[in-house]
Parts: structure tokens; C-alpha cells; sequence
């Protein structure tokens, strides 16, 4: 065995030594990341309900549709409303306006004037 493979081993131990320490950091860089992805997760199915001890997930989405179409529903009534009370008071205002014209129509030409 000459020199040049007794420091080509050297240099091999101590490449391996690096890798090593690597995995390991890298390895307690996950185990950290995974805790954290797992107390996440636990979080968030807390807002999931629980149907015979499993995560109704569709229930969940049928909850947030439910309540979306009953928002939907009551923009719809408001709407529908506002342009109603505009429609009768516009009618009403018309209305209002007929009748002084025809008032001041019938004191102008003389009909029904009080005496």
C-alpha cells in the first residue's frame, strides 16, 4: 500500500464522516419538520366533524355549501327587497304627483273649488 492510498482512504473516512453527519442533521431537520406537520394537522381536523370516529371531510364541505347557499339566499331576499320598496315608492311618489297635478288642474279651471 503506498502513501497516495493510505491518503485516499484518509480522505475517504473522512468524506464518509461528513456524509454521516449530514444524514444526521438532516434527519433531525425532518424529525422537526414532520412534528410540526403533524401538530398542523391536528389542528386543522379539530374543524372537521368526527362521524363514528373518523373525520367526516365531506360533511364538512356540505356544512361550508350549506351555509354559502343560505348567504346566497339571503343577499337574494335584501336585493329583492330594496328594488321592491324602490318600485312602490317610485309608484307612489307617481301617484303623489297625479294627484297635485289634478288638484291644481281642478282649483285652475274651477271644478270642486271650495266656495
Amino acid at each position: 500500500m503506498s502513501a497516495a492510498d493510505g491518503a485516499c482512504d484518509k480522505g475517504h473516512d473522512e468524506l464518509l464522516d461528513l456524509i454521516d453527519g449530514r444524514i444526521h442533521a438532516c434527519r433531525d431537520k425532518l424529525a422537526v419538520e414532520i412534528r410540526a406537520m403533524n401538530e398542523t394537522v391536528q389542528h386543522f381536523s379539530k374543524a372537521f366533524p368526527v362521524v363514528d370516529g373518523e373525520i367526516d371531510i365531506a360533511g364538512h364541505r356540505k356544512f361550508h355549501e350549506t351555509k354559502i347557499k343560505a348567504a346566497e339566499a339571503e343577499a337574494r331576499f335584501w336585493n329583492e327587497l330594496r328594488l321592491d320598496i324602490a318600485k312602490k315608492g317610485a309608484w307612489g311618489l307617481l301617484l303623489i304627483l297625479v294627484g297635485l297635478i289634478l288638484v291644481g288642474l281642478s282649483v285652475k279651471l274651477g271644478i270642486g273649488a271650495p266656495r
